[in-house]
């Protein structure tokens, strides 16, 4: 359990320090279960979504870098990849829908635009997820990805 939560607070770090790099004012931070929280102030204009794009890719690129320099311990390494990689899926919330929505935003110039799309794409990978996760739980491959998705549905619709 330690090297999760220090993969975890590997990943805010990362956003915290990229916020800063990018000049983002950090309103806060809190911690709340599975990982922290950053309320920042941002402009809606192509910078401001440049710079955003930055702040939530910065937890992956910790864990990614984190990853390589304490790659002979193993455990905390791949908890670091697995948080990178998994903040990189487009589900609601996470990194990857924050920057899939980002980037839609400075290409379409369209923010309500962007936001349907990317609500779009989080059902779909959360169908996704949850299709292969019963079917890894019927064939006894895996019934912990079950629980993951489940939690995932509950989250997103409560």
């Amino acid at each position: 359990m330690p090297a999760l939560t220090m993969a975890v607070v590997c990943h805010e770090i990362g956003h915290i320090t990229a916020a800063m790099l990018a000049g983002v004012r950090m309103r806060g931070f809190r911690l709340r279960r599975g990982g922290g929280g950053l309320s920042l102030r941002a402009d809606a204009d192509g910078a401001s979504y440049m710079r955003a794009l930055a702040v939530y890719a910065g937890g992956c690129i910790a864990n990614i870098i984190a990853a390589a320099i304490f790659h002979a311990h193993t455990q905390f390494a791949a908890y670091c990849v697995g948080a990178a990689l998994f903040n990189l899926l487009p589900l609601d919330g996470s990194d990857g829908s924050m920057m899939m929505y980002a980037l839609l935003c400075i290409f379409t110039d369209d923010a309500n635009k962007a936001w349907r799309t990317c609500r779009a794409v989080c059902g779909v990978t959360l169908t996704a997820v949850w299709v292969a996760a019963v079917y890894m739980a019927l064939t006894g491959r895996g019934a912990e990805l079950l629980v993951i998705a489940v939690l995932l549905i509950v989250a997103r619709y409560s």
